[in-house]
């Protein structure tokens, strides 16, 4: 989070109006506006946010959790995200023509880089309905994808913005293996827990070697596994965790970091084989080598967080717990 004199910076550098500013801190010193409801077919929940430093309430495995997931440990420009901010009026014409005010709470306020504003997310495939039902609300356009004209109005008078967010944008890879790595990303002082040689081991080999699959990293460095996924984690190396899941090592690149993997990409070419963004499944059966148990359970529960989204009815799964 941004302390004050870090705020009074990043509004003199947006040249956000007072008006704007107000809105900002009233966002930021105010407990959520409402609680979250579960609802048939969602899971409520809470996410300890290390980056906010309370928890961000969701009430759904679907988008809203994975969208934390997004903005906690892979959106760089994201510096703060407020769930549940103050409810305000959306104005627009029903699809019958009559004018209505519609109080509306949206999933998150978001502080970036560059700019803030409130963020909605939606499945995807439920937005043609609203659209239907609401054509004034939803609105798709070719270049531009799902907007929400009146609130799109309602940010235009502060200066910031009111953005649509679909499951469309959800690469389950990557959520899998940002879920995977959960335990290392929170870790408080990630350095401590990597040993000198470790690190010195891990980037000598990735120095002389540009790409290196994580399995051969696992059998050649001097360090343990746990270390390895720690320098993921700390930034210290570098993989696409879009590509493949962690726990398939062998189709799992390792860079010494995003400019060499880009350098790379661009002089070569080639993007490494690596399965769809859908998510894959494995077979468990005599003989098959295991990491770890620590690793097999973290995996295994990644895995059944994701199916509980895609796949199943939540209610009627078995949870794993530690």
């Amino acid at each position: 989070m941004l302390d004050d004199h870090q705020l009074r910076e990043w509004c003199r550098k947006l040249n956000l109006s007072e008006k704007a500013e107000i809105v900002i801190q009233q966002i930021r010193t105010s407990q959520p506006s409402r609680r979250v409801q579960g609802r048939r077919g969602n899971v409520r929940g809470f996410f300890p946010s290390r980056k906010m430093g309370h928890t961000i309430q969701y009430e759904s495995l679907t988008n809203e959790l994975s969208a934390i997931y997004l903005m906690e440990y892979h959106e760089a420009d994201l510096w703060e995200y407020w769930d549940q901010p103050p409810s305000f009026t959306l104005r627009y014409k029903t699809k019958s023509g009559v004018s209505q005010g519609h109080l509306h709470t949206p999933d998150f306020f978001v502080l970036r880089c560059d700019s803030a504003g409130w963020e909605e997310w939606k499945m995807e495939d439920e937005l043609p309905s609203l659209a239907e039902r609401m054509p004034a609300r939803y609105v798709h356009s070719e270049n531009e994808g799902w907007q929400c004209p009146p609130g799109q109005d309602y940010a235009r008078q502060f200066n910031l913005y009111y953005r649509v967010r679909t499951s469309a944008e959800i690469n389950w890879t990557l959520q899998r293996n940002l879920r995977f790595l959960d335990d290392y990303l929170r870790a408080d002082d990630q350095s401590r827990l990597i040993s000198d040689q470790a690190k010195e081991s891990v980037t000598s080999l990735l120095a002389a070697h540009p790409e290196v699959p994580l399995s051969e990293l696992f059998t050649n460095a001097k360090a343990t596994r746990d270390e390895i996924y720690l320098l993921l984690a700390a930034n210290e190396i570098y993989a696409d965790l879009s590509i493949a899941p962690l726990v398939y090592s062998d189709r799992v690149y390792i860079f010494l970091d995003q400019d060499m993997a880009l350098a790379y990409s661009q002089i070569t070419g080639l993007r490494p084989v690596a399965p769809t963004d859908a998510i894959s499944s494995f077979d468990i059966t005599e003989g098959t080598r295991f990491f770890s148990f620590s690793q097999v359970r973290k995996e295994l529960k990644a895995t059944i967080e994701i199916l509980q989204v895609v796949v199943f009815n939540p209610a009627s799964l078995i949870q794993i717990t530690n």
